[in-house]
């Protein structure tokens, strides 16, 4: 026995001649399985709870270097950037902010504390806490007639990440002093 498209059409109603031509291979729709990274996102569970607000911004100012190494291995900008916190109760809270397409360190930083220090509001020790990029764009670079800071700061950071790429991402830190990357 030999199923046609009527027999379809009876069994599936309106969608039951697109479903037989779709099983036997016809129809022009392009199916596309290739997609892109749709965030990055670093976070570090401790093994105890932590208070201490100075542990906790300092191991934000690490997991934000690995995010923003891994943003310019893509040649990427961001343009979200997010907070995750989880407390010893295991309440979870989530911050994000949308701001000009960036891939600075110093940028990604300074906003994901604003967002960490609105967000931990209650005296409970930390479980975890990570960052998360989204809404990427490509980074084009152009010469400039005159040398801005970012644009200093983006050369700089090509050099680092060109140095990470070859030999670790431990071989060179980036300091932080007084919240200044």
């Amino acid at each position: 026995t030999t199923v046609n498209e009527d027999y379809f059409a009876v069994a599936f109603g309106k969608f039951g001649i697109d479903i037989w031509r779709k099983a036997n291979g016809e129809g022009n729709d392009i199916i596309s399985t290739a997609q892109g990274r749709k965030s990055i996102s670093k976070e570090t569970t401790f093994e105890h709870d932590v208070v201490k607000k100075i542990i906790l911004e300092s191991t934000l100012f690490e997991l934000t270097g690995k995010v923003c190494q891994s943003l310019r291995n893509n040649n990427w900008l961001t343009s979200t950037i997010g907070v995750k916190l989880r407390y010893s109760d295991f309440t979870t809270l989530t911050r994000e902010i949308t701001i000009t397409p960036t891939d600075d360190d110093k940028t990604i930083f300074n906003t994901a504390l604003k967002l960490f220090c609105t967000a931990y509001t209650r005296r409970v020790g930390l479980r975890l806490i990570g960052i998360r990029l989204t809404k990427f764009s490509n980074f084009f670079d152009q010469e400039e007639l005159f040398q801005t800071e970012e644009v200093i700061r983006k050369r700089m950071f090509g050099a680092v990440t060109k140095l990470r790429d070859k030999y670790g991402y431990s071989i060179i830190k980036v300091g932080q002093a007084e919240n200044q990357i």
